[in-house]
């Protein structure tokens, strides 16, 4: 939908079934988000890349993702806030 082009910030939480493709596939549709929220997602380092590759991104949420370490110091280096609460 045109409308959802727009679209500034996506949160889709505590779902498994949201997979670096899906995330992939998302980030073709919506290029001007800014805040995103995939916590406790089956996300990784990979589909942190697709996230950043959009280039306009500024908090990212990856509390309870399976993110490497890596990926996270390089979204902070892109200028990016990381959100990446371990689960208690």
């Amino acid at each position: 939908h045109r409308r959802l082009q727009d679209l500034q910030q996506l949160a889709i939480t505590d779902d498994l079934g949201l997979t670096d493709s899906c995330l992939q596939y998302i980030c073709t549709q919506l290029r001007k988000l800014r805040r995103v929220d995939v916590s406790r997602t089956g996300i990784t380092g990979v589909g942190v890349k697709h996230i950043l590759m959009l280039g306009t991104v500024k908090d990212l949420a990856i509390s309870g993702c399976a993110v490497a370490r890596d990926a996270i110091d390089w979204a902070q280096s892109c200028g990016v806030r990381v959100e990446n609460k371990t689960q208690s």
